[in-house]
């Protein structure tokens, strides 16, 4: 599945020689390169989000056990996105990364900076010190309602009291009851301190002497665990979420791009298929066999419009559409037909003429339905494909153990 992965994350960027493409749609394209080289290099992202001075730098040392990240008392130390390697076992790489605070005062491109990173993270650790504040939520709503696992650590405990952290854990699990992808809250402590102690001897005598605290991740490195010895499939999971987004932008722009002409290939097929119908009335089985002349021309035209490979595995919904109103075409023409024909005089002409243009009717309808069968088949065939997405993900998910803890992740596609 690997090698399929990757071929498909290739085929996309052959999207990028088209012409016309906008400049956002270009950069998406140009990131499907990223997670190409993550899926050849079995390499993971774990991404840390939150406010200026919670803690985030602090914690990828803590977890890296190095002090790659900057830390300062003054705020805002982090500018760019910094990645830390993180030692694990196992044939994957882990690597954390540190991102600026998404509420920095003038600091709006920094704070996009970290957003558009979010869309390469395979897991994201959402850090705050406290409650939750309007703009926590509302980033904290964005990020979780995409496809990684999110987690929220409440960083800082040492500073509350053991009921006020109970408090404030009983407080962020209301909150955020209805988040998507929300997988634990967990309480850590990401900077180590020097706390002072005093020691009293059997004299009596004490004794004042300094200790260092160390940080406590331990219970974030739990919570962690089950999705880091599922490194692969959440890779594969998370590539598949992104070109399932990826294909769907792709659709749309090529959609509105082609509606001029799907406009002027729909208009020439009702008024063809109706005034076709009508001319043909005194003889129905030609305006039967002109009708579906027309449909194959509108299929073969239609299909032309799409730089994509036809997919007939997909057409069954196609070929349902075109019987259908082949079929209430040719029970509207017989129909009429043996209505006129009981009639004579004046009321068989007016009869005449409102049986032919009910048959007019039928067949543009017919025409407009059939033409939204076409874009609709062309357009499924694409998401469906053998080596799309949407494929890779229904054969991941079967791959998938009944204990996977991808298992309650909530597809996108």
């Amino acid at each position: 599945m690997r090698k399929t992965l990757l071929k498909s994350l290739s085929g996309l960027q052959q999207w990028e020689s088209l012409a016309h493409l906008p400049e956002a749609l270009l950069s998406v394209l140009q990131s499907i390169s990223v997670w190409q080289d993550k899926v050849r290099h079995q390499r993971l992202n774990v991404m840390v989000l939150g406010r200026v001075g919670v803690g985030k730098s602090a914690l990828l040392n803590a977890l890296s056990a190095r002090q790659d990240c900057p830390v300062s008392v003054l705020h805002g130390k982090t500018r760019d996105i910094q990645t830390v390697m993180w030692e694990t076992s196992g044939s994957y790489q882990f690597c954390l990364q540190d991102s600026p605070g998404i509420d920095e005062v003038e600091g709006n491109v920094r704070e996009q900076l970290a957003l558009d990173a979010v869309q390469q993270a395979d897991i994201l650790l959402f850090v705050l010190d406290g409650d939750l504040t309007e703009k926590e939520y509302t980033v904290l709503e964005e990020v979780a309602g995409n496809h990684q696992p999110v987690f929220l650590l409440l960083n800082k405990i040492d500073r509350y009291s053991d009921e006020q952290c109970r408090e404030l854990m009983a407080s962020l699990q209301q909150k955020t009851t209805t988040l998507r992808h929300l997988k634990a809250i967990v309480a850590c402590v990401s900077e180590g301190r020097e706390q002072t102690c005093l020691e009293t001897n059997r004299q009596g005598d004490q004794r004042e002497f300094k200790r260092h605290q160390p940080p406590q991740v331990e219970a974030v490195e739990q919570a962690l665990a089950p999705f880091l010895t599922q490194a692969e499939p959440l890779l594969w999971w998370n590539a598949c979420h992104v070109m399932v987004a990826v294909e769907k932008q792709l659709l749309t722009h090529w959609r509105k791009s082609q509606q001029s002409r799907l406009s002027r290939q729909r208009r020439r097929h009702l008024w063809f298929r109706g005034v076709g119908v009508m001319l043909m009335a005194p003889v129905p089985g030609l305006g039967l066999c002109l009708a579906a002349w027309l449909d194959s021309v509108t299929v073969w035209k239609v299909a032309r419009f799409y730089p994509l490979p036809v997919r007939w595995r997909c057409s069954l919904g196609l070929f349902v559409k075109l019987g259908f109103h082949s079929a209430l075409l040719a029970s509207t023409l017989l129909l009429t037909d043996h209505v006129y024909s009981r009639f004579t005089g004046w009321e068989g002409v007016l009869l005449g003429v409102s049986c032919v243009l009910l048959q007019g009717v039928t067949a543009a309808y017919g025409g407009f339905a059939v033409m939204d069968a076409v874009v609709a088949w062309r357009e499924q065939g694409f998401l469906a494909r053998a080596g799309g997405a949407r494929n890779l993900l229904q054969r991941l998910k079967k791959r998938l153990e009944a204990d996977s803890p991808l298992r309650s992740l909530k597809t996108g596609s």
